[in-house]
């Protein structure tokens, strides 16, 4: 998982077990039971690194909860209605600027400049390939050229204190 996934994962993790905890309901007894099973299941998908189920729960509570056979949520109170707003949009906006972080990101990679040449320009890659082989041919000439200097200069070195000693 991304940091950036991991960082929405931690974030929708935290609004959700706020907006759900069950010490919220501390004197209803059967409001906590269901808030309590429905925080273990959002601790669980945080544990597995499951967004999807975080999100499914912060869609609709409600209806997760039916799916699972643990009777609806009384969501009526209508602080509660104004934060699950606030929270699916909170979410709505996170992913989208995920969204545009992440075409950015796509957007400045040197392999997605290469691909849009290249959909303009089929033969484009062949032609980088061709440039790049030219310059490591020279390249490696060079440096032949450089090995065949250091050993003459190696030769001379070795000939001349050979005289000196000899």
């Amino acid at each position: 998982m991304s940091e950036d996934d991991q960082a929405a994962l931690n974030l929708q993790w935290k609004k959700l077990v706020k907006l759900f905890h069950s010490d919220r309901f501390a004197i209803e007894s059967e409001k906590k039971g269901a808030f309590e099973r429905l925080t273990a299941a959002i601790n669980q998908a945080r544990d597995e690194g499951n967004i999807e189920l975080l999100r499914e729960i912060a869609d609709d509570p409600n209806a997760f909860m039916l799916r699972q056979g643990w009777g609806a949520l009384d969501l009526t109170e209508e602080v509660e209605i104004k934060a699950l707003h606030k929270l699916y949009a909170s979410l709505q906006l996170e992913m989208a600027n995920l969204l545009l972080e992440m075409l950015n990101r796509l957007h400045e990679s040197p392999e997605y400049e290469l691909l849009t040449l290249s959909r303009r320009n089929p033969r484009i890659v062949e032609e980088v390939a061709a440039q790049q082989r030219k310059a490591v041919a020279a390249e490696i000439a060079a440096l032949e050229e450089e090995a065949a200097r250091l050993q003459r200069e190696i030769d001379e070195l070795s000939h001349a204190e050979k005289v000196a000693i000899g």
